[in-house]
């Protein structure tokens, strides 16, 4: 298999919402003087193995419900394409979702195991959250709590696993950070349904923007304003660097990504791809702040 393929595979540039939460979880362990250096990179490679896992888990689900067979592609859903294009069968995606799981839950239990146990219950449960976003029985997306499931997978469940497991502890500043990031990848999700909302409809995954997609375009932009909130409530209650308030220095992108958001309907993914850009660049003004105001 050739680098290309895989990357297009395991859908290679959306593994940052899973690689950005976790460094961010690790840069608040550093900060406070309690990490694992020799931990930290295994930690991570876990989680982008199950995210990679469960991105072809995905797929392979959305084979087998039709969902991408009667999506019309973008650059943000769809899904890798690698089934409906014919690289891949619908079996090898199988395999290679579960080889994905199965090598980042083995190693993440090695790091749980040697560091804190607790981190099972945050790795784990983000784990659970992700891969049962499309896979039976729990099928969170038909049942309207896929979001859900996904802003706490990789937001308080992923920062706070390798915060544990970096430190032993639990502090407060890991609620807030993981809170802000995972209400940003769940806006990304959002945002990223409704241009499969008609496939989404016909193959009973009751997104939100199947379910009310008016609301889900007003849901958007208050998780935009609750991501500033939640940074400018940690520094107000002393959990976060003041640093961290460079993220507001993003609230013109946020205005503009606002006003393109009824323009998705029409086909223009302006929006969506800005949306993108503002969570690398308000994830890595987090990691600056807090790298800074140590």
């Amino acid at each position: 298999m050739g680098l290309a393929l895989f990357w297009q595979m395991v859908r290679g540039p959306i593994l940052v919402l899973s690689l950005l939460p976790a460094l961010a979880g690790g840069a608040l362990a550093w900060a406070g003087g309690r990490w694992r250096p020799l931990a930290l990179p295994v930690t991570v490679v876990s989680i982008l193995l199950l995210h990679a896992g469960a991105n072809l888990w995905n797929d392979f689900q959305d084979h087998r419900h039709g969902t991408d067979w009667l999506t019309t592609p973008t650059p943000f859903s769809g899904g890798s394409r690698v089934i409906q294009e014919g690289k891949l069968s619908p079996a090898a995606v199988r395999r290679w979702g579960m080889a994905g799981l199965v090598a980042g839950g083995l190693l993440c239990a090695g790091v749980c195991l040697a560091t804190d146990p607790r981190g099972f219950w945050f790795l784990g449960g983000g784990l659970l959250a992700a891969w049962g976003y499309s896979a039976p029985p729990l099928r969170w997306c038909g049942r309207g709590l896929g979001e859900l499931a996904v802003g706490l997978a990789f937001g308080p469940l992923l920062t706070g696993g390798v915060y544990v497991t970096q430190t032993g502890a639990l502090g407060a500043p890991v609620w807030f950070v993981g809170t802000a990031l995972g209400l940003l990848v769940m806006d990304i999700l959002c945002l990223n349904e409704i241009p499969d909302c008609h496939a989404d409809r016909l193959t009973a995954k009751r997104t939100w923007a199947v379910r009310r997609l008016a609301w889900l375009e007003r849901a958007v932009i208050l998780l935009l304003g609750l991501a500033f909130l939640t940074v400018v409530a940690g520094v107000f209650l002393g959990q976060l660097p003041q640093l961290t308030l460079s993220v507001l220095l993003l609230v013109p992108l946020a205005l503009r990504i606002s006003r393109g958001i009824p323009w998705i309907r029409q086909g223009d993914l302006a929006a969506n791809r800005q949306l993108t850009s503002f969570f690398i660049s308000f994830a890595g003004l987090l990691l600056l702040g807090i790298a800074l105001g140590r």
